[in-house]
């Protein structure tokens, strides 16, 4: 499958073409497969405006028959699609949607996926207890199942977790046991940028050459969706190498894919958020400060807590060494701990979250 996802879409396209127009049940069923198919690989080629399309297109056919696979297929995808386009709250409702149908007719397979895809968005909206419970469900039933790419999967989301936290050393961990656990399957090319990111950050030779071979890898099989994640990884590694000229033009070609797949352009986002975060770490307080605040309200849109924290927290910091009269940065980052907080009760995270809490009160 790897690297034939367009030879596989132009059968798709054939093959629904031979389909008969009417509404019967079999026509109905082959049709809303054929559309999730479409669905399916134009998300992982990178492209999840058209797989939501698509995957919309299937499940309104779906609706049409009894068959609650199709619905929880459906699901899957515009979850996932929905989670590339940074719309986290609605991938996750898609995601718990398929979840609960999954669970009412054992559809194993793809409940383990959507348990993945809801605890990938609820690590970025800091909802910690959640994100933890579903990976921890997904690596379950992957393990039961003996579907490794599940288990891969769950990690990622345990990986995600310790990240986010700053516990990196257990990021890498996590990311590492998915990594072995997803095998020969593409999401541990997923997996790959991710170990090698979190080996770089801990000071490791091998982590650039995980992370590049990871990207690399899937661009060569035209899987764009990773290779878009990935390269956040690499222009941050690049950021803090002072590699300027593999980070210029990396973000230069990272701008124009995004425009290409998804008819926007949200890379200034990201890449004032990373530049911000090296400036800091120089002592360049003004250029830290600004660029954070250029994109600090796109983060607070989509939600994703993290993010939001650590530009506040530059913020405040780079306002007092300049001198500058602070406003409410300081309440707004005690909101957000104390949001995050009220989600953390179960999971074992303790820990890593005192420290946390730590290092955001310097």
């Amino acid at each position: 499958m790897l690297g034939r996802l367009r030879e596989l879409q132009d059968s798709f396209w054939q093959a629904l073409e031979f389909i008969p127009t009417e509404e019967d049940t079999f026509s109905l069923l082959e049709r809303g497969d054929l559309y999730y198919q479409l669905a399916i690989t134009e998300t992982v080629r990178g492209y999840p405006l058209k797989g939501l399309e698509y995957a919309r297109e299937a499940l309104l056919t779906h609706q049409k028959t009894s068959s609650s696979y199709g619905k929880i297929a459906d699901l899957s995808v515009m979850s996932l699609a929905d989670y590339f386009l940074g719309n986290n709250l609605r991938s996750r409702e898609s995601a718990l949607r398929g979840i609960e149908l999954a669970d009412r007719v054992d559809g194993w397979r793809m409940n383990g996926y959507l348990c993945s895809y809801a605890g990938m968005c609820e690590v970025e909206l800091g909802l910690v207890d959640a994100a933890w419970n579903h990976a921890q469900k997904a690596i379950g039933i992957g393990r039961r199942k003996g579907h490794g790419e599940i288990v891969g999967m769950g990690f990622r989301v345990l990986g995600d977790l310790y990240l986010q936290l700053d516990a990196t050393p257990k990021a890498s961990e996590a990311y590492q046991q998915g990594l072995l656990a997803a095998g020969q399957h593409f999401v541990a090319l997923e997996l790959m940028c991710r170990f090698g990111y979190s080996q770089f950050l801990l000071g490791q030779e091998l982590g650039r050459r995980y992370l590049l071979q990871g990207v690399n890898t899937a661009l060569q099989a035209d899987m764009g969706g990773i290779v878009l994640l990935g390269v956040l990884y690499e222009l941050s590694m690049y950021a803090l190498t002072g590699e300027q000229y593999l980070f210029e033009s990396r973000a230069v070609w990272q701008r124009e894919q995004l425009q290409l797949r998804v008819e926007r352009d949200t890379s200034p986002n990201f890449i004032n958020r990373i530049r911000a975060e090296v400036a800091f770490k120089q002592g360049d307080y003004q250029q830290a400060y600004s660029l954070a605040a250029d994109s600090i309200a796109w983060y607070r849109s989509i939600q994703n807590r993290w993010a939001e924290l650590a530009l506040l927290g530059i913020m405040e910091q780079s306002a007092e060494h300049l001198g500058l009269q602070q406003g409410d940065g300081r309440a707004q980052i005690d909101e957000l701990l104390n949001e995050i907080a009220r989600s953390l009760k179960t999971a074992p995270l303790d820990t890593e979250w005192q420290a946390f809490l730590q290092k955001m009160a310097v």
